[in-house]
């Protein structure tokens, strides 16, 4: 190793040890020898280069970039780590002030400021630029499992009873909320109050913002037991906004080499249904598939196929994805509707145990990657680098405009209530009929679900791809509609999801009505489980629990 992998030098080194012969016994040479050789072979092509003629630090620079990434994966699985006890520790002792998904933000951030810091005094490896924000990374590898779970272990009963409200919610909703956010902020843009962006711009920000992501609210819900019936509908608005937003995004970027005018928004919406309608076709039809699949093989019945019964469930929703990408539509989409169909349709023809196995292996991916999302988010404020290559150190405070954060924030709200309020007045309109089967949306309701509106993970990753494709460069819009992204998404998460115990306690949605309590992500039907008899009943979306020896 001191000689670098020179050949010579190793020749001459191996002489004097074999010269030793008349001083040593011939077990300590070939000890000796033996521990030589490993050295030399431990450092392999990387680091004696010399050996097969590579340039030496070239070499060295692979292997350094390969600690690196393993160190970052390694702080990747510890912020993970930390994230779950400290979130299990604040539910225990009943801390609502901090969400696991608040927490998980700022350890990330954390994290990130020290790896920077240690950067900077060039004490160490370069980590921090191994943990930056990557858009494929997150739309690949974390929203995919995040959206395919919800739909997958979803509550048919209490989604489908509401899927009328959770369509208004989702998709004129979201509508709604681009506009009024794109309008209000090229308006006050326009009269000087915040810093002006473009028409096109400020629709682009009102999509993306509109993306909600109420993971924690989600959490809490769960946890308390409120009202299934509204949990379903933040629920089902939550999980289609992100497809909806997401495919209004790739629509209003299409205008970007055209003028944007009164009649750019009736095309805007064909396009819309077309991406839509057609990665809705693709991801229902293969959850189809699926379906037939295992009926035709009809697996439930041998024990031995539980494993193939639960690799069948994942190749067919991912097909689905990456099939819709390649075709240019939204793998979210499909994905989302597949783990719908195989929810209505698939999961009755499972045998028990792999109803079980598969409905757990999800939950614990999609709970992974939804806390990994907000650790992500957090280190992103020190890791992102900019289109130059560089990081950007101080990305919440470099040049920032404050005075249009305010302004976004404003117009989250107003949009949000622009949202929930008119929808909710029509759904409540045709449930006052003689047949009334549905309750009207209360008004608590109401006020929960306009405050329910995170912005996190989703809002965010579009915003890094619109930076990172360039998509604005002119003025640094991509870089401010970033950074106003970023600094939406933490007063969120914060200020709405650390105060949404204490308002449902408030308006005592908590349990209000035993038959109807919140218990999401449990099988219906008869199940063993170590040797126990467990039996869950879903009517009335009640959930009870009976075991027998």
């Amino acid at each position: 190793r001191v000689h670098g992998g020179n050949k010579k030098q190793i020749k001459k080194t191996t002489h004097k040890i074999f010269c030793l012969k008349k001083k040593m016994s011939k077990a300590k040479v070939l000890l000796l020898f033996f521990a030589y050789l490993c050295l030399v072979l431990a450092e392999g092509s990387g680091s004696a280069p010399g050996i097969d003629g590579c340039d030496t630090t070239e070499e060295e620079e692979k292997e350094s970039k390969y600690v690196t990434k393993n160190i970052a994966i390694v702080v990747a699985l510890a912020s993970l780590t930390v994230t779950f006890v400290v979130g299990y520790i604040l539910e225990k002792y009943h801390q609502v002030w901090l969400p696991e998904a608040g927490f998980a933000v700022i350890l990330g951030a954390v994290i990130a400021a020290v790896l920077y810091a240690i950067q900077e005094a060039n004490n160490g490896p370069h980590v921090i630029n191994s943990i930056q924000f990557n858009k494929e990374f997150f739309f690949v590898w974390l929203l995919p499992p995040i959206i395919f779970e919800a739909g997958y272990n979803m509550n048919k009963k209490a989604f489908f009873a509401n899927i009328v409200p959770t369509m208004l919610y989702a998709f004129i909703g979201t509508f709604v909320s681009t506009f009024i956010v794109g309008f209000i902020i090229y308006g006050f843009g326009q009269a000087g109050l915040c810093h002006e962006l473009r028409l096109l711009p400020s629709l682009i920000f009102g999509a993306l913002i509109s993306a909600t992501d109420p993971v924690s609210v989600l959490a809490v819900f769960s946890a308390l037991g409120v009202n299934s019936n509204l949990f379903s509908m933040v629920f089902g608005e939550a999980v289609l906004n992100d497809a909806v937003a997401l495919v209004l995004y790739r629509t209003l970027l299409t205008f970007k080499c055209a003028e944007f005018g009164a009649g750019s928004v009736f095309v805007a919406v064909l396009l819309f249904l077309q991406i839509f309608v057609l990665s809705f076709v693709i991801g229902y039809g293969l959850g189809l598939l699926c379906s037939f699949t295992f009926k035709a093989l009809d697996l439930s019945h041998n024990h031995s196929n539980l494993y193939l019964e639960a690799s069948l469930t994942v190749a067919f929703p991912w097909g689905a994805y990456f099939l819709a990408e390649a075709c240019g539509l939204s793998g979210i989409v499909a994905i989302l509707f597949a783990g719908i169909t195989m929810a209505h349709y698939t999961r009755d023809l499972l045998s028990e145990e792999a109803l079980v196995l598969t409905k757990d292996m999800y939950k614990i991916v999609a709970k992974i990657a939804e806390t990994f999302v907000f650790v992500y988010l957090g280190m992103s404020i020190f890791s992102f680098q900019s289109l130059s290559g560089t990081t950007q150190s101080l990305l919440l405070l470099h040049k920032m405009r404050y005075n249009l954060i305010f302004v976004a924030i404003f117009a989250c709200l107003v949009a949000r209530l622009f949202n929930i309020y008119p929808c909710s007045a029509i759904i409540n309109i045709f449930r006052s009929g003689p047949p009334v089967t549905m309750k009207k949306i209360s008004q608590p309701y109401q006020f929960l679900m306009w405050w329910s509106g995170l912005r996190g993970g989703v809002a965010f990753a579009i915003a890094v791809a619109n930076y990172t494709d360039n998509q604005f460069p002119n003025d640094d819009e991509g870089l401010i509609i970033l950074q106003t992204t970023l600094f939406v998404a933490v007063f969120t998460i914060f200020i709405f999801g650390g105060s949404i115990t204490s308002l449902a306690r408030y308006f005592q949605v908590i349990g209000e009505d035993p038959n109807e309590v919140a218990k999401f992500n449990v099988p219906d039907r008869l199940e063993r489980i170590d040797g126990k008899m467990r039996t869950y009943f879903t009517s009335s979306s009640h959930v009870k629990l009976q075991e027998e020896k």
